[in-house]
């Protein structure tokens, strides 16, 4: 990754995380509620949301943004976790 945080990130540097079922929120078990997320989304700019764990181990919420106003409207916790900032380019699906 160059300096620029709107370069596209390199998913590679560690493995990805597990991703679970997200009907209730239960943080031993790393899933956020389905209106949490939804309402997240709904913030223009954002593509992407989902938790990892920090560097020492503890829970956070990563949310991906693919323009720079949008890291203005985003809350410092979500669900009582810390956010963190994921920034790139928009994700697309490929044709078939």
């Amino acid at each position: 990754m160059t300096g620029n945080p709107f370069d596209p990130p390199d998913f590679l540097r560690q493995p990805p995380a597990a991703v679970a079922a997200r009907d209730q929120v239960e943080h031993g078990t790393g899933q956020l509620r389905d209106a949490t997320i939804a309402e997240l989304m709904a913030i223009a700019g954002v593509d992407g949301v989902w938790m990892e764990s920090a560097a020492d181990g503890t829970p956070e919420v990563v949310v991906y943004v693919t323009e720079r106003a949008a890291v203005g409207r985003l809350p410092a916790r979500v669900e009582g976790l810390p956010t963190r900032v994921q920034t790139g380019t928009k994700i697309v699906a490929l044709p078939k």
